[in-house]
C-alpha cells in the first residue's frame, strides 16, 4: 500500500513531463527522444510491481483494489505500446545512422518494453504480453548490438 504513493506521484510527473515534451524532437532528436518510451515502461513495471506484491502479499484480496490496479497495469501497457509505434515511424521517416552516444537512450526503452511486459503479463495472467515479452527481448538485443556496433566503429575509426 505503501508503493501507491510514490506510484501515484511517478505518473503525475510522467504526465507533467511529457505534457512539455517538443515534439519536434521525434523529427530532430538524436536518439534521446527514446526515452519518452522508457519513462512510460518504467511506470508499466512498476504498476506490475506493485500489482504483483499486493498479489503475493494478499493485501487486496480479491475486492476491487487488485481489479483497480490490474486495470491500471494493463492501461499503462497499452499506452506503453501505443508510443512505439510512434517512436519507431519518427525513426524510420529520419532515420539517425551515424552513431551518438545518445542512441542508448534508444536501447533503454527497448529493453524496457521488454522487462514491463513480463512484469505485467504474469502479474495480470495475461499470456499474450508475456509472449510479446519473449519476443521483444531479441528485438532489444539486436537494437543493443546495433549501438554497440555503431560505437565499436566510431571508436575503430577515430583511433586511425
Amino acid at each position: 500500500m505503501v508503493a501507491l504513493a510514490p506510484f501515484v506521484l511517478g505518473l503525475c510527473f510522467c504526465v507533467f513531463v511529457i505534457s512539455r515534451f517538443e515534439w519536434a524532437q521525434l523529427v530532430d532528436g538524436h536518439g534521446d527522444h527514446w526515452i519518452t518510451g522508457g519513462a512510460l515502461a518504467i511506470s508499466t513495471l512498476a504498476a506490475g510491481k506493485i500489482l504483483a506484491g499486493a498479489k503475493a502479499l494478499a493485501i487486496l484480496g480479491g475486492g476491487g483494489g487488485a481489479g483497480v490496479l490490474k486495470d491500471a497495469a494493463l492501461v499503462l501497457w497499452v499506452l506503453t505500446l501505443l508510443w512505439l509505434p510512434v517512436l519507431v515511424v519518427a525513426e524510420c521517416l529520419r532515420p539517425r545512422l551515424n552513431y551518438d552516444v545518445r542512441r542508448w537512450s534508444t536501447v533503454f526503452p527497448f529493453e524496457m518494453y521488454a522487462a514491463c511486459s513480463f512484469v505485467v503479463g504474469a502479474a495480470a495472467g495475461a499470456g499474450a504480453i508475456t509472449d510479446f515479452a519473449r519476443v521483444w527481448v531479441w528485438i532489444a538485443l539486436v537494437v543493443w548490438a546495433v549501438v554497440f556496433g555503431a560505437m565499436i566503429r566510431r571508436e575503430i575509426l577515430a583511433v586511425r
